[in-house]
């Protein structure tokens, strides 16, 4: 039974290089010269805004990913640099966009991102369970759980 208090963690050790994404699809890979459309891709999160922010995006241990649809952005991904290990953050692909692979190539460039500009030889990332598999197909392995409490409900039983 999955425990829905825990959430996935996995790595990719050593990162290899990725393979082409769709073809069809542009990626652009920098920093917060890509704000708006990050977001765009992200969706209207004014939460999201504040906390992925441009200061965010200029930091030199960040690189983030967008993936263009005929102009439009429709996935996003974020990668930081943490020591040796390169954490992946807010992968996510636009609703009717979805099992199409855009995720995965976003993920796939960040990853290669964090490998050119840091040398990074190991990837952590935590997963929803709907994203396991997407992760295991791209060599990822869960390596534990990580388990996150709503404070509201947390406390609920509290006197």
């Amino acid at each position: 039974m999955i425990d829905p208090w825990a959430s996935p963690v996995m790595i990719l050790e050593p990162i290899p290089p990725g393979p082409p994404g769709p073809p069809e699809l542009g990626v652009r890979v920098g920093g917060a010269e890509l704000f708006d459309d990050w977001h765009t891709a992200v969706g209207l999160s004014t939460t999201l805004r504040r906390v992925i922010g441009p200061e965010f995006m200029a930091d030199p241990t960040v690189r983030v990913a967008v993936a263009d649809l005929d102009g439009e952005p429709v996935a996003h991904a974020a990668a930081v640099r943490s020591g040796p290990a390169l954490g992946i953050y807010a992968v996510g692909t636009v609703e009717r966009y979805r099992r199409r692979g855009y995720g995965r190539a976003v993920t796939w460039a960040v990853l290669a991102a964090g490998v050119a500009a840091w040398k990074c030889e190991l990837a952590v990332l935590q997963s929803s369970e709907a994203g396991v598999p997407v992760y295991e197909s791209m060599g990822f392995a869960e390596v534990d759980r990580i388990f996150a409490f709503d404070r509201a409900t947390a406390s609920a039983g509290a006197p």
